[in-house]
């Protein structure tokens, strides 16, 4: 049985859940693929690969979230050549990693795009921007990854910063907290909400009103 699910879609949209096969980021791997279902994007959901700080592919052990694990065979072949072929497809693509968190006081969700000392920013500033405004339409309480914090994705070892550098490809990391996600229902829910909001963000002729010189809270 394959431990990487593939889908295919028709929109320059591509939603990860690199931790999808437990034991944490419960109900990820599902909302992953609902999101892509929902508005018909492409999605590549680590299902079975545990998420463990050693590397062990007889026991199916392993970091997706971490660029040295993906990198190891075979989780390459399973996992970050999947991820590669389509972004070589699609030449311009919008990547959403979808993670769990734990709950916090005042954020429910949480967008990392490579803020540090120094910054190695993973998206246009605009469609970070956008990505907010369409969460916090929703009805989420969205903040930006703090400089250099866990969940700013900014780290050489993690996922989201496979593409750095390629003005082609923006990579957003998206934390939900575990509130929102606890039970399959409220998965479901949350997913859908997730998915209104990637859409608008990547679809230009949907009118997104970024505040000017807003500040967002950083976690």
């Amino acid at each position: 049985m394959s431990r990487v699910k593939v889908i295919n879609g028709s929109k320059r949209i591509l939603v990860i859940a690199p931790h999808g096969g437990g034991p944490t980021d419960s109900n990820t791997a599902m909302m992953t693929e609902i999101i892509a279902n929902e508005i018909g994007c492409y999605a590549v959901i680590n299902e079975k690969w545990i998420r463990n700080k050693k590397f062990d592919h007889h026991n199916n052990e392993a970091n997706c979230n971490s660029l040295k694990h993906c990198n190891k065979s075979p989780l390459r072949e399973e996992f970050l050549d999947q991820i590669d072929l389509i972004k070589k497809r699609l030449g311009v693509v919008y990547i959403f990693i979808l993670h769990g968190m734990t709950d916090l006081k005042g954020a429910d969700t949480v967008v990392g795009w490579g803020r540090g000392n120094p910054d190695k920013l993973t998206s246009d500033k605009l469609i970070k921007d956008r990505f907010l405004v369409c969460l916090d339409n929703e009805g989420f309480t969205p903040c930006e990854g703090a400089v250099g914090g866990k969940y700013s994705g900014w780290d050489d070892d993690n996922l989201n910063q496979l593409y750095q550098g390629d003005k082609n490809v923006s990579s957003l990391q998206l934390e939900v907290a575990f509130s929102l996600r606890s039970a399959a229902s409220l998965a479901r829910k949350t997913a859908c909400r997730i998915a209104e909001a990637i859409d608008r963000c990547c679809n230009f002729n949907r009118k997104v009103v970024i505040p000017k010189d807003f500040k967002w809270l950083e976690v």
